[in-house]
Order: C-alpha cells, then structure tokens, then sequence
C-alpha cells in the first residue's frame, strides 16, 4: 500500500478511534487521570513511552517526536492543550503541523502493519483481498493499534476463513468483528474492544457507504467524546506496552 493511501485510512482511526496529545504531567489535573495508568507522552494513539522502539526509532519515528517536541514541548502540563490534535485550534500550532504529524504517523503504522504481517504469516492472496476493501483495510490498520497479539489474532481469523473459501468481504468483515467483541482482558478491557467494534461499523458507514453490521452492536457503544478520548488513549497506552514486550 503507498503512504497516500495509509495516510487515508491511519488518519479516519486518528480521528475517530484514538486522539490527541497527552503528556504524564497532566495525569493528575484530569478528572479520570488514573485511566491513563502509565502511559507515556501520547498523540494520535502513539505512546513515545511504551512504544519504544517501534513507534520512536526510525525517520519517521524521529520526525514525528521532533515535531511533537517544537509544537508542544512547553505545554507538558497544561492540560488545555490535552487531546488537541493539532488542527489549528491552538494559536501556536497550526493545521499544517496536524497534517504533516498524521502523514509521519501513517508510515509508522504502515511499517507495524508490514511487521506483524511478516511476523504472523497473514497470506498474501488474504493480504490482497484486505486491501481491495475499505472495511477490511481499516479492520487491519486499526488492529496494528490493538498491538502485535491482537493483529496476530486476527490474522488467524482471515487465513483460516480465506483459505477455506471465505472471500466475500462483508462475510470476512463479520467473522473479525466477532473475534474482536470477544477480546480484551477482564471486563473493562473487553469493553474497549466491543465499543471499538460498534465504532468501526459506525465509521466505514460513515466513509464509505458499506453497511458490514451483524447486529450485535454493543448497548455500552458511545458516550461523551472527553470520556471516549481518555479510555482511547489509555487503550493506546496498553497496546504499546504490550508491543514493547
């Protein structure tokens, strides 16, 4: 996939599924702080902290942080500056630093989405047909943020449905959000990933017309944005530690 493209698909799960900036020193002036646990200097989903080094070593990488440091190096604890997504609603840090730090983060994911591709052994021909549909296109960009076990998961899903002759995508589509709404550990964790599946139906009806929905949607599914954007970014905050490791 060309990084036009990613950029496409890594910016709709920014901007519907993770969020902005978030920095430790704000931890304990947010009401739900602990929600954060201890995650480190976060934007867009990307924690410089537990993502290390995937997400901190590499030009990309290295561009992305640098530029972090230039916009919001001075706003570390200013908690109005928590969840911005640098799309020009700060004085000092216009919508152009947002769309170049969406394009730096869209060759990070592409580049995790490659690895743990490789690493779980997605088949080609199953890699093809994700890419040939939007809904499953997102499915995998976004499972790349639940961490390499979660993706590991779901690619077990697509090669055994694919290779026994499951093709149609709308069919593929509902077999990952199944396994999705049955993941997470304890019941907080499960409910991340069953409100991010009813999110994902939400979303690639929304962008791209395609009703994919079994009907299962979950009854806890949305909820104020402040609240979803801080359990978004705690999520970001495990999934990265879980890639550390």
């Amino acid at each position: 996939m060309d990084k036009q493209t990613a950029t496409k698909y890594v910016t709709i799960v920014i901007d519907n599924l993770e969020g902005g900036y978030y920095h430790p020193d704000m931890k304990s002036k947010l009401k739900g702080g602990e929600l954060m646990m201890d995650s480190g200097e976060t934007m867009y989903g990307l924690d410089r902290k537990a993502g290390a080094p995937g997400v901190t070593v590499g030009a990309s990488q290295e561009a992305f942080w640098r530029t972090i440091d230039t916009y919001y190096g001075k706003h570390h604890a200013d908690t109005a500056y928590y969840a911005d997504m640098a799309a020009g609603k700060k004085a000092d840090i216009p919508a152009t630093v947002g769309q170049t730090l969406k394009a730096y983060a869209a060759d990070i994911i592409l580049q995790l989405f490659n690895d743990y591709a490789t690493r779980y052994k997605l088949d080609p021909s199953a890699a093809q047909k994700i890419f040939s549909d939007p809904a499953l296109t997102l499915q995998f960009f976004y499972a790349v943020y639940n961490g390499p076990v979660a993706f590991g998961k779901f690619v077990e899903v697509m090669n055994d449905a694919y290779s026994k002759g499951t093709q149609d995508a709308r069919a593929l589509y509902q077999l990952l959000q199944a396994k999705r709404r049955t993941m997470g550990s304890g019941e907080y964790g499960n409910k991340l990933y069953r409100t991010g599946a009813d999110k994902i139906d939400q979303i690639i009806k929304k962008y791209f017309g395609l009703d994919y929905a079994d009907g299962t949607a979950s009854a806890t599914s949305g909820g104020s944005g402040a609240k979803w954007l801080l359990i978004a970014l705690a999520a970001a905050g495990v999934v990265y530690f879980i890639i550390k490791k």
